[in-house]
C-alpha cells in the first residue's frame, strides 16, 4: 500500500513498511491513556492522545498512545492534519496484550531511530512506568517508576497507584 492509498482510507492506525495496521485498544488501556494525558497537559507542552508522528525523513507513521511536543514547536501544529512531522520530546505506549511485543521492540527501534529523545512504556499489569532515555542513537532505561516518584525535567510526580 502506499503512503497516498493509507491516507486515503481516513482510518486511524499506523503505517509501516507500506502496510496498514489499525489500532485495538480497551476501556481499561484508554483510562490509563488519559490519566497519563491529563498529567501531561500540566507540564504546558502540548499533548497529543493516538495522533500520529511521522518526521519528515520518516516513511511509516506512527501512532502513540501519547506524543509530547515541545512549548517551542507548539506553534507550528496543524490540527487539520493526520500526522505531526515535527520533533518531539517525549512518546509514551500503554501495554496492551495485543501489542506488547511490538511496543518493546518496533517502537523502541523506530522511535529512537527517529531521534525521540525520551521513551517510556507503560505496563498497567505490572503497575510500573518505564522511562528510557536516548543515548547514542538507542534507549537506555533511566528508571523504572513504582509507587511515587518526581520527575524534574517534566516538572511532575508520577504516582503509579492513581495511573495505574
Amino acid at each position: 500500500m502506499s503512503w497516498e492509498d493509507y491516507l486515503a482510507r481516513g482510518e486511524y492506525g499506523e503505517y509501516i513498511d507500506g502496510s496498514f495496521y489499525p489500532r485495538m485498544v480497551t476501556g481499561e488501556h484508554q483510562d490509563v491513556v488519559q490519566a497519563l494525558y491529563v498529567l501531561l497537559a500540566g507540564t504546558g507542552h502540548r499533548v497529543f492522545a493516538t495522533w500520529g508522528w511521522r518526521p519528515t525523513s520518516a516513511r511509516r507513521k506512527h501512532e502513540p498512545d501519547l506524543m509530547v511536543i515541545d512549548r517551542e514547536h507548539a506553534g507550528r501544529v496543524d490540527r487539520r492534519s493526520q500526522y505531526w512531522d515535527g520533533p518531539v520530546a517525549l512518546l509514551v505506549e500503554v501495554l496492551s496484550p495485543s501489542n506488547e511485543s511490538k511496543d518493546w521492540v518496533r517502537n523502541m527501534r523506530d522511535y529512537a531511530a527517529l531521534g525521540c529523545p525520551e521513551y517510556w512504556i507503560v505496563s498497567p499489569w505490572g503497575r510500573a512506568v518505564h522511562v528510557f532515555g536516548l543515548v547514542d542513537g538507542a534507549y537506555e532505561l533511566d528508571e523504572v517508576i513504582t509507587g511515587v516518584r518526581e520527575l524534574p525535567r517534566w516538572g511532575l510526580a508520577v504516582d503509579t497507584d492513581v495511573l495505574l
